[in-house]
């Protein structure tokens, strides 16, 4: 299972039990797989960044919903944020001409493409966390999910919160200006 939810946030997980089999962290390298040489067909790329597409959930004492293109670009063009969660991700108005039924034609033939990507092993980086181990996922740059387990054979709890890069980023402009001096973000 690969998702990325469309916020802007970062997730952190924190390991504090894994003892059961196996239970990988996997993350297909978003930036990766969307180097031009590695893409079958440059034209999907433009197609997933032209296209705004909208991702919601409803559940859980939450109303979650945001639409942008799956392939975000900063204004020099550079990939800002990959988006990709197909249980959240709603299907795409129907075509009212027949061209734009071949523009909408050609961004799932882009979509396909992409999903494939995603789904390809050589694109992927497995952890195993142990217990103690943090790991942070910057939800826009990485997508994130896991493999499968069995909790029948030991125990596993991961404890994730949420937390918003405006508030990361606002949190260091107060510290530059309060130590008056930049503040180095690995």
């Amino acid at each position: 299972m690969i998702r990325v939810d469309g916020s802007q946030v970062l997730l952190p997980l924190l390991a504090l039990r894994d003892r059961c089999e196996c239970a990988d962290c996997q993350h297909p390298g978003g930036q990766r797989l969307l180097d031009p040489a590695a893409l079958p067909d440059p034209a999907s790329f433009q197609q997933l960044v032209g296209r705004p597409v909208t991702f919601a959930y409803e559940g859980d004492g939450a109303v979650l919903r945001t639409t942008t293109p799956l392939i975000e670009l900063d204004p020099d063009g550079a990939v800002r944020a990959v988006r990709s969660n197909h249980r959240s991700m709603q299907q795409l108005p129907p075509a009212s001409s027949d061209s734009e039924a071949e523009k909408l034609a050609d961004w799932y033939r882009g979509y396909t493409l992409f999903a494939r990507l995603i789904a390809d092993a050589a694109f992927h980086i497995q952890v195993q966390l142990q217990p103690g181990d943090l790991f942070i996922v910057d939800n826009r740059r990485v997508l994130h999910g896991r493999t499968a387990y069995d909790s029948s054979g030991g125990t596993r709890h991961l404890q994730g919160c949420y937390a918003d890069i405006d508030g990361l980023h606002s949190t260091i402009r107060v510290l530059e200006a309060t130590l008056d001096q930049p503040v180095v973000v690995p």
